[in-house]
């Protein structure tokens, strides 16, 4: 809110771009900037020559100056705005509880374990507690080599604190460990020979009693490889089982599997708060209130488990006679006076029309009416933030969901962020149209991550990151694509990756090096490793991750045989391994009308 007003004051700076998405973008770069330490000059021909600089050319070129313009017109906005609202955004907070807690800890001790990287910052007050012998570190894994490699990680943090690797301890006699050095080892020699020299190393192969890999056809039968996957491992009494994966779609589809055979996933990267029933219910009352209680969204706000003015079957019962009766029979799209209008009309047609329902609809309509009163007059002009948010506070509290939202996880989630927002508005007072407020309140929607308390599930599902310093007995890495491992280069409005480099910010290599790190600790952290992918979706082929690439081909110049699990690819077609319902009655005949 505090950016986007800035932005406003500063809007000659920029033409036809919306001052919401430029300030999201924004405050990312910034929030990097602060991080990392770095600051934009007072003067902009001196950040016009740092970037002139950082772009390798001569003379800055009338892009590169309006880049700088905008960049440098809109930093030092943003500080002031903060600064006259005597306000500290959440990097500055950090870094000033660092600054503070070298004077805090007293003779404490710190140990930091797993980490795989850090600002500038952290890496000065990190490097500030070794020297007082107050701080130890704990890194998982090998930091010998720079570049395209797994080492990366570590050996930049050690780069970073000024402190040498420790020598190469990689042992030639565990045949997994020897594989994954060899395989990211130097590329002096070509692949083949690394492979042939691997092989002369270890005279049997049991490589391919720990790994294992999954092509399916489509993204439903990867979903349904690693269900069976799992049940089998179950049945054979092995636990706890990983299904680590990047792909969150994937991940959903799993999840539906494998609790249709009532398997519990702990579920520790959880999903978007925007995609729960709670945030939809919202989502939909807000649109009927948008579009004049249009049946659609209507209907779906009534019969939502969060929304009932009776018992609930009662209530079902009211709505049902309302869709068939009224929006169905008599063909209302909108308007509650048109429902009103109509329900009145039925009720003098029809002789038998229940008058303790006519009443019932009437005060369900009523109370849909006083509920979506706070909410109409802010459809038009512009209101601060905090307005918005207590009349939609107001509003749920008239169609009686806060009691029913805050008796359920994600609805109490849902309640918490609304309270954060409204806090978080008493800091601005900033004029928003209510097309502005729904894409705020939608933005802190969709960022938001929900998941279920831990539950004693045998069965994780975690990103690569989330593996960190944990082992199973058995790992599922799904989604093997190059659209996740490693993914996509963000798309940055401002800087491209060589300016990003020389300016000191994070760049697309180093998140790679760190997403190949977690790969590689992977394939240590199970017994089992079973690595899945799909070839095609909608038709369309799927580039495979080349992390599994180079392993495939690495280990078939090694053996000249595949790690392909041909027993899962027999039996996830076989239609006895599917889950099926125990339930043999027969279904009950079709009503007729």
């Amino acid at each position: 809110l505090v950016l986007a007003d800035a932005l406003r004051n500063a809007a000659p700076v920029y033409t036809d771009t919306d001052p919401w998405l430029l300030a999201c973008q924004l405050l990312t770069l910034f929030d990097e900037l602060t991080r990392n330490d770095l600051d934009i000059p007072a003067q902009l021909e001196q950040f016009e020559a740092r970037l002139a600089d950082c772009y390798a050319v001569n003379e800055p070129s009338p892009a590169l100056q309006q880049e700088a313009y905008i960049l440098h017109t809109l930093w030092h906005a943003w500080r002031r705005q903060l600064a006259d609202e005597q306000l500290t955004d959440p990097p500055a907070a950090h870094r000033q509880r660092l600054l503070d807690s070298l004077e805090q800890i007293g003779d404490q001790h710190l140990w930091l374990v797993g980490f795989t990287e850090f600002s500038p910052l952290e890496s000065h007050w990190l490097r500030t507690l070794l020297d007082r012998g107050q701080a130890h570190l704990v890194l998982h894994g090998a930091a010998q080599r720079d570049g395209y490699h797994p080492d990366r990680p570590l050996h930049d943090i050690l780069e970073q604190l000024d402190m040498a690797a420790a020598p190469a301890t990689h042992d030639h006699n565990d045949p997994l460990d020897d594989f994954i050095a060899t395989l990211f080892d130097d590329p002096a020699g070509n692949l083949q020979q690394r492979a042939r020299d691997f092989a002369a190393r270890h005279a049997a192969d049991t490589i391919s009693r720990r790994l294992k890999t999954f092509c399916a056809d489509s993204p439903e039968q990867e979903a349904q490889a690693i269900a069976l996957q799992v049940r089998r491992w179950l049945l054979d009494d092995v636990r706890p089982i990983a299904i680590i994966t990047e792909d969150r779609r994937l991940a959903r589809r799993v999840r539906a599997m494998l609790e249709a055979s009532h398997i519990e996933l702990d579920d520790t990267g959880g999903w978007a708060l925007s995609t729960t029933s709670a945030a939809a219910m919202l989502e939909r009352w807000l649109e009927s209130v948008e579009e004049d209680f249009a049946c659609g969204p209507l209907l779906d706000v009534l019969k939502s488990p969060f929304i009932s003015f009776s018992e609930r079957i009662e209530h079902l019962a009211q709505v049902r006679r309302l869709e068939q009766d009224i929006i169905l029979h008599e063909n209302i799209a909108r308007g509650l006076a048109r429902y009103r209008h109509h329900l009145e009309r039925r009720s003098a047609r029809l002789p038998d029309w229940s008058e303790p329902m006519q009443r019932a609809l009437q005060q369900m309509l009523n109370r849909l009416d006083h509920a979506a009163a706070p909410l109409v007059p802010l459809l038009e002009g512009t209101h601060t933030a905090g307005s918005y948010l207590t009349a939609l506070h107001d509003s749920l509290h008239e169609l009686g969901a806060l009691p029913c939202l805050a008796e359920d996880a994600a609805g109490q989630r849902l309640l918490d962020v609304l309270d954060e927002l409204q806090q978080a508005a008493g800091y601005s007072d900033v004029p928003l149209a209510w097309s502005e407020f729904r894409n705020w309140l939608g933005r802190n929607l969709e960022q938001t991550s929900f998941r279920l308390p831990p539950s004693n599930s045998p069965v994780c599902l975690l990103t690569l990151e989330q593996s960190r310093l944990q082992r199973f007995a058995a790992s599922i890495v799904a989604g093997c694509s190059r659209g996740h491992l490693p993914g996509p280069p963000p798309a940055h409005t401002f800087f491209n990756q060589r300016v990003r480099a020389q300016l000191g910010l994070p760049t697309w290599s180093q998140n790679v090096a760190r997403k190949l790190h977690h790969f590689c600790r992977v394939l240590h952290g199970a017994q089992q490793v079973l690595l899945t992918r799909h070839a095609e979706q909608d038709g369309e082929p799927v580039a495979i991750s080349p992390w599994l690439e180079l392993l495939d081909v690495f280990y078939h110049s090694a053996w000249q045989q595949s790690l392909e699990d041909t027993e899962l690819h027999r039996l996830v077609v076989h239609p006895q391994a599917q889950p099926a319902s125990p339930d043999t009655a027969r279904l009950p005949d079709g009503e007729t009308r």
